[in-house]
């Protein structure tokens, strides 16, 4: 299995696993273009407390998720801002490259 293969599965387990865990989740967005493997995911919240920005936690790999994740939670009202360039995406983060995936 190549390496892209092998990301993609991953993602699909941690969308998969995030929406049954988090009911708010709505949708979650996967920018694809992410540097050196890492596994870059928004996911659009209607529990989370809106902050006005794009912060992404980091998870460094384990035998699990064998690749670096990066995972923002922002409101669907953030989400829309996050589009229109009303509010911008974390350094190096584009939405040139994305799968979007529904609950």
């Amino acid at each position: 299995m190549s390496s892209e293969q092998q990301i993609e599965e991953v993602v699909h387990q941690l969308v998969q696993s995030h929406f049954e865990i988090e009911e708010g989740i709505d949708e979650i967005v996967w920018l694809k273009d992410g540097e050196n493997k890492e596994i870059r995911l928004i996911e659009i919240n209607r529990n989370t407390l809106p902050i006005g920005s794009v912060l992404a936690f980091y998870f460094a790999p384990s035998e699990d998720v064998p690749f670096p994740v990066r995972i923002a939670d922002v409101t669907p009202q953030e989400w829309k801002q996050v589009q229109s360039g009303d509010i911008s995406l974390p350094p190096g983060w584009t939405l040139r490259k994305i799968q979007i995936f529904h609950r």
